[in-house]
Order: C-alpha cells, then structure tokens, then sequence
C-alpha cells in the first residue's frame, strides 16, 4: 500500500471517530498481508507457537526472538503457503531476530523512525493473533528512550500471535516491532523500536536458531529498565511505589522527559487521594 493511500485510509478512520480506539479484527487491506507475515516456530516434540513477522527486504523479515527461542525449525506462512527460514541475525536482549527466506518474495515495509513520533500520534497495529492478519488502532502513549532509541507504549491492542507484528505511523511506515504487552491489558502494549533492526541486522549469526540470553522486560524486576519497574506499578495503579521508581528514575537519568512527567502525575494522584481520604473542615466532629 501506498503512502498516500495509506494516510488517506487513516485519514477516514478519524473521519468515522474509530481512530482513537482499538477495533477488534479489522481486515488488512491486501497488499499488506504481503508485507506482514505468520510465523511458526516448530519444536521437537511437534509444540508449534505462532507469530507474526514483517518484511524488511525481499527475502528478509523482522519478528522477535521469543518467538522462535529454542525452535529447530522456522516456517514464514502467507495463506495456504510455506517456506522454511533460517536465523540471519539476532539479539535477545532487544528481542530482535531477523530471518530469512530465500525463496519468498516479500513486499518490505518502508522504515520511519521513533525520533519522529510525539505523544497522541496515530499508529496501527497489524499481527496475527488469529489464522489471519487482524489491524487495530490507537495512539502513543508514552515513548521511553533504551539502548540508543525509542520503545514505544501504545493503545492499540494486540494479542498472543501479533508478537512480531507491525507498528505503523500515519503515513503507514514501520515505527516499531510489535512485543509485548502488560497482563492487565488497556493502552500498555509496547513495540521496540525501529531503529533496533538495523542495528541488529549489521551482525550476521546465521546458523543459529537462537542467539541466546533474555529479552529485557524478562529479566529480573530489579534488573529491568525503569520505565519498565514504572510501567507495572502504573497498570496495577500502585501509586506510592510507583513514585518511589519515578524518584529512583529521576535521580539516574535527570535529563529524562518521562520520567519527571510520570513522576508529576504520580504525585498529583497521590496527592488526590489524600485529599478524598482527609476529613473537611465542616464534616469534622466539634468537642
């Protein structure tokens, strides 16, 4: 799909209010199911897991690395076809693996960037969480700064499968690769970003079908990023130890814009919260 088609698309949905809310299993316009693919990731005792991934050259494609951890064989699935992929190159830490399928001829994505993106932004998400590609949209929540880029928080949703997926900006260009999202779901889905292909694309490790180590929202909770120890206290809504990350979060990267915005919310909501829980002057008793 074209640019300006694609804004144009978008341009409709603001029209007909279905923008700023995530829809459930809307149909993928079909020249783009030729850039977003279904991944299966097959072990050896016959478990499949699905995924999705989305063409970056012809025969290359992004998907994360927790798909295919462990796998011993990897299939890129478009309809009825199949084509065995192999590992160009990885990193687990960022969850980034790139594929490749040498006799799949893809349609890649155009590459944006997350310098780009501004909190409200319109953005679609486009996976496989079901046997088909399903698109949803919604806008940027937040955007943390990690290891030289941006990952995003957006609103619109995916599902298991959609791992791998594409993120797009309004001008229908790759922003971010779908990844993970918090277990009590709302506006805390996360793409990593963009940028991060490249870098890993640069470091070749094919042979391998797993480059080893764990994605950095697995590691241990006190090893995580901060926005990522703020992000879980914010979706369980627990501000006073949200607000002790936020100071911790502040004090080593003072320089961070959402970390002091967070930390400013937080504090507002706490500070709301006593004021319904403290007594008024009038609703006092008189000894």
């Amino acid at each position: 799909m074209s640019r300006r088609l694609w804004a144009f698309v978008l341009a409709a949905l603001v029209v007909l209010g279905t923008i700023n809310q995530t829809s459930a299993h809307e149909t993928v316009p079909g020249d783009m199911s030729n850039s977003v693919f279904r991944v299966l990731a097959e072990f050896p005792q016959g478990k499949e897991i699905s995924g999705s991934a989305v063409a970056i050259a012809a025969d290359r494609f992004v998907t994360n690395c927790h798909v295919i951890r462990n796998a011993h064989r990897i299939e890129i699935v478009h309809r009825a076809r199949r084509w065995q992929a192999v590992l160009h190159a990885g990193d687990a830490d960022k969850d980034v693996c790139i594929l490749v399928a040498r006799d799949l001829v893809a349609s890649p994505l155009t590459m944006g960037s997350t310098s780009s993106l501004k909190h409200g932004d319109r953005v679609s998400a486009i996976g496989y969480s079901s046997d088909h590609p399903v698109i949803t949209h919604g806008t940027i929540e937040s955007l943390f700064t990690y290891s030289g880029a941006r990952v995003i928080q957006t609103s619109a949703a995916f599902d298991q499968g959609a791992s791998g997926g594409a993120l797009l900006n309004a001008s229908g260009e790759l922003v971010g690769v779908l990844t993970v999202k918090a277990p009590s779901g709302g506006a805390f889905h996360f793409a990593v970003p963009v940028e991060w292909i490249a870098t890993v694309d640069r470091v070749e490790t094919i042979g391998q079908m797993w480059p080893g180590g764990d994605p950095f929202y697995e590691r241990d909770p006190k090893d995580r990023p901060h926005f990522l120890r703020a992000v879980w206290y914010q979706s369980k809504q627990k501000w006073a130890e949200l607000f002790s990350v936020c100071q911790h979060w502040v004090s080593e990267e003072p320089d961070s814009a959402e970390a002091k915005h967070l930390m400013v919310k937080t504090a507002d909501r706490l500070l709301n919260a006593q004021a319904m829980t403290f007594p008024t002057t009038s609703s006092r008793k008189r000894y």
